[in-house]
């Protein structure tokens, strides 16, 4: 039986007040504004301040369009630059797949080199040189296959009392595994899910980044402005949309033969991170380069 709750105690609105005011004072200085774990992408934190403790950030899109990328941008930017400790759930692909994808992305060795071991001298040397920080990088992987909630949640908490990380990344949200009952459905599943990793997130007090699957009704669309992704597009359930604190799609033009946008920017190679939904502040476009061969996300140049 999960006590957490029944171990929580009221407290007098100036004790939380007091703890903001302090929080405010150490975050005050930063250029951006940041209150919480800077993405490495400037325009979004801008937006987003960092991302803050207990919420739930939806990363999702339609397939191929950069997802897992964009969460292992982020989280490699948490762990070499800012020294967070970040759990990263993999139930897509394998530690070494993902390693192997950070490698070529740090490393800026095209993904296919890595893969198939087809290296030349100055891969290697380049490889030796700026993998030493990897090594040391603080970042936690598991790849552990078919868990359920209340795997992920032990598998959490255990974590956090050996490391005391910052952040949770799961990808994905559709393939962490649910218990067959009779009479529901999978909107009910994906809800259960939700909801308990938002009380987790909450239990924790670090933000929790959801990849997670898009309908295919962008795709499907006949306008090209309506390719964009919309809230009502997260795939099987409302509770996607109502539970997320921040909703994050990612979105690249190119791939629908959209090569401008309507202040005349190039769009090959280019992005699009819609923040669709931001429970504490605004909402907006971010424009972010995409190296393919590097299944790397980088702030333009300029920015």
């Amino acid at each position: 039986m999960d006590t957490t709750k029944n171990n929580k105690e009221e407290h007098l609105i100036k004790d939380n007040v007091k703890e903001c005011l302090a929080h405010l004072s150490r975050c005050d200085g930063y250029s951006v504004g940041m209150t919480g774990i800077p993405s490495g992408f400037r325009k979004i934190d801008e937006i987003t301040c960092g991302f803050q403790k207990g919420d739930v950030i939806v990363i999702s899109g339609l397939p191929a369009m950069g997802k897992t990328a964009l969460a292992l941008s982020m989280a490699a930017t948490m762990v070499l630059d800012n020294g967070s400790t970040i759990l990263f759930d993999s139930f897509e692909m394998n530690n070494k797949r993902l390693v192997n994808r950070l490698i070529s992305s740090v490393c800026s060795i095209p993904l296919h080199s890595i893969n198939s071991g087809v290296l030349t001298e100055e891969d290697w040397k380049i490889i030796e040189r700026r993998t030493i920080s990897l090594q040391h990088a603080p970042l936690l992987l598991d790849d552990t296959p078919s868990m359920t909630l209340d795997d992920l949640r032990e598998s959490c908490h255990r974590t956090m009392e050996k490391f005391h990380m910052k952040g949770v990344f799961i990808d994905s949200l559709q393939h962490i595994k649910t218990e067959y009952k009779a009479n529901r459905t999978r909107n009910d599943d994906i809800s259960e899910l939700m909801y308990g990793i938002k009380a987790l997130a909450y239990e924790l007090d670090i933000p929790i980044f959801v990849i997670s699957s898009m309908n295919r009704y962008a795709d499907r669309r006949d306008s090209l402005e309506g390719k964009r992704p919309q809230l009502s597009d997260l795939r099987e359930s409302g509770a996607i949309e109502d539970v997320a604190d921040l909703v994050m799609f990612v979105h690249r033009p190119e791939m629908f033969h959209i090569y401008q946008d309507d202040c005349g920017r190039d769009l090959h190679g280019a992005a699009q991170i819609i923040i669709a939904k931001n429970r504490m502040g605004r909402t907006g476009d971010v424009l972010l380069s995409f190296k393919g061969d590097y299944v790397r996300f980088e702030n333009p140049k300029p920015f």
